[in-house]
Formats: C-alpha cells, sequence, structure tokens
C-alpha cells in the first residue's frame, strides 16, 4: 500500500505524470478499500459523500480536457468510496476513547479533503496556500488512517498478547 503512494508522489512531482499519479493513487485507495473492509452501512455517509463527489465533477467538469474526462470521475468515485469505507469503519473499532475511534474516518476525510483541493487547483482556478492545503490534509489523513491500523486492531498484536500474559 505505502509503495503505491509513494509512487503516486513521485509521479505528481512532474505535471506529465498527473495521469500515472492518479492511477497509483486510485491503487492505493482500492487497497485501502479492502484492508478497510465495504459494508453497506451508513448509508448517511455514502449519500453525503457521493453527493460531495457529484458536486465537485459539476464544478471540474468545464476544466477537464482529454483523458481527464474519464479519469477523473472513475478516480473521485474510488476516493469516495474509500472515505466511505474510512467513516464505517470508524464505528467498528470499539476502543475507549471516542476521537481514538474516529481517527480512520478523519484521515479517509482529510484525503477527500486535499484531493478535492487539488483538483479545484490543478483543473479550475488556483487556491490560495494550495501547497500547504494539500499536503497537511493529506499527510494528516494519511496518518490518521494508518494510526487506525495499529490502534484498532491491536489485539492481534504479540506483543500486546505477551504483555497481558505476565
Amino acid at each position: 500500500l505505502i509503495r503505491y503512494l509513494a509512487v503516486g508522489d513521485a509521479f505528481l512531482i512532474k505535471a506529465n505524470l498527473f495521469i500515472p499519479g492518479m492511477i497509483a493513487f486510485a491503487l492505493a485507495h482500492f487497497m485501502y478499500i479492502l484492508a478497510l473492509g465495504f459494508h453497506l452501512v451508513e448509508l448517511k455517509y455514502g449519500f453525503l459523500l457521493y453527493g460531495f463527489y457529484t458536486i465537485m465533477l459539476y464544478i471540474l467538469m468545464p476544466g477537464l480536457t482529454g483523458v481527464f474526462i474519464y479519469a477523473v470521475p472513475i478516480y473521485g468515485f474510488m476516493l469516495a468510496t474509500m472515505t466511505w469505507c474510512s467513516l464505517t469503519a470508524m464505528n467498528r473499532c470499539k476502543v475507549d476513547s471516542w476521537w481514538i475511534s474516529r481517527i480512520t474516518g478523519i484521515g479517509g476525510v482529510l484525503w477527500m479533503t486535499s484531493d478535492a483541493v487539488l483538483a479545484y487547483n490543478k483543473f479550475i482556478n488556483e487556491v490560495p496556500y494550495q501547497d500547504m492545503l494539500i499536503m497537511v490534509s493529506y499527510y494528516l489523513g494519511q496518518l490518521g488512517i494508518t494510526l487506525s491500523s495499529f490502534i484498532c486492531w491491536k489485539k492481534y498484536d504479540v506483543f500486546v498478547d505477551s504483555k497481558k500474559a505476565k
């Protein structure tokens, strides 16, 4: 999973490699969907996210040309689905802290925010402080999703189990 993110980051450094970068990130979204599990629950999140996705497409479509006319809607659908999975996963992770149980969903929403700013900046109009907004929300989103995997699945950790045995 990390390799897809690293490859995507590397591709996005060069403007002419944006499509390969999108493909790498779409693969990462797919891997997150598999890891988080797709559960047709929390439909309110699905409606909200696919509604946001539809509004963003409406805003972005006038600025899309060539292969982006097809690539952006497909990528956006993958992103919205991954974010939905992250929001439903936060309710399946049963831990004592409300904030810790929400870290997966917050991470997904931050990643979606990062990509929305990036897309608007690339295809419609320059966003003030875009680099900071994109990178901070992207890396905090990744951190949230990654930390949640350690927190929510700690029952499978050998070290945690060995401490309980003592």
